[in-house]
Parts: C-alpha cells; sequence; structure tokens
C-alpha cells in the first residue's frame, strides 16, 4: 500500500465526506486505510463528534472535487445503516476471494 497515497486520500476524503448522522465533518485522524488491492481502497470513518461510523469501498477515486448533489445525499440518507449481518457478509466475501476483489462485481 503506498503511504503517500493512503496519507492523500485520507485528507481528501476527511475534506470531502460529513457524518451521515450528525453533518461534522471527520477528522483526518478518524479516516483508517484498511487497505488496497489493485485499485480497490476499503476506508473506514468514525465521527469524532457523534461516534457514528462507516466503511468506504473505493475505486482509485479521481481527487474530490465536490459534495454530494442533494439527490445523492437524499438517496444515500434514506438508506437503512449497515448492521452487523451486513458486514458479517461483506467479510464472507471478501474471505473467499482467492484473486482480485474486482471479480466480486462482476
Amino acid at each position: 500500500m503506498d503511504s503517500h497515497r493512503s496519507a492523500e486520500l485520507r485528507r481528501q476524503i476527511a475534506e470531502a465526506r460529513r457524518c451521515r448522522q450528525c453533518g461534522s465533518t471527520y477528522a483526518q485522524e478518524h479516516v483508517y486505510v484498511l487497505g488496497c488491492r489493485e485499485a480497490l481502497w476499503a476506508i473506514a470513518l468514525k465521527c469524532s463528534a457523534c461516534g457514528a461510523q462507516a466503511i468506504l469501498f473505493l475505486n482509485e477515486p479521481p481527487p474530490y472535487t465536490h459534495e454530494l448533489t442533494p439527490a445523492e445525499e437524499q438517496t444515500f440518507f434514506n438508506m437503512p445503516p449497515i448492521g452487523r449481518r451486513d458486514l458479517y457478509t461483506i467479510q464472507s466475501a471478501l474471505n473467499a476471494v482467492e484473486d482480485d476483489i474486482s471479480s466480486l462485481w462482476q
């Protein structure tokens, strides 16, 4: 994992993303790069204001240049929260992959 790219990605996410629960920005020290395989990044976020947690899967994104549109924000806001079962399903799927993780989306 490229430590320079990891640090840059953490900075970009901290500047661009807001907590879905309370609307606060994320502190850079609460943006955790969990790993990278090929161009797919797994990132965990923790809101320092309310403690809400989130996981992002990013496919080598271009640099962030804008916030979500109101329509995108509403779409994500209306989604149910991620539960333990969802995390278990993701973990099981990732553990079962023996080759390129992008094969999960093909």
